[in-house]
């Protein structure tokens, strides 16, 4: 393989990785959130999943407001 193949393989990999990560967004984000709180680390290491927590939080907080 030459390099010129190597990094089209390695470009074809990173997009199939970020088509994949688009499309369980939502599972990925979850499993992350329960792996911080599993290990015990700070949330502020992650400000993404920090802020993730934060949102999802104030929507299931709404829900409840709303559900019967």
């Amino acid at each position: 393989m030459t390099d010129s193949q190597k990094r089209k393989a390695a470009l074809d990999a990173i997009d199939e990785c970020r088509n994949y990560a688009i499309g369980h967004a939502e599972i990925i984000a979850n499993d992350a959130v329960a792996l911080l709180k599993a290990s015990g680390h700070s949330a502020w290491i992650y400000p993404e999943l920090s802020k993730y927590v934060e949102l999802r939080n104030a929507a299931d907080n709404l829900m409840r407001e709303v559900l019967p």
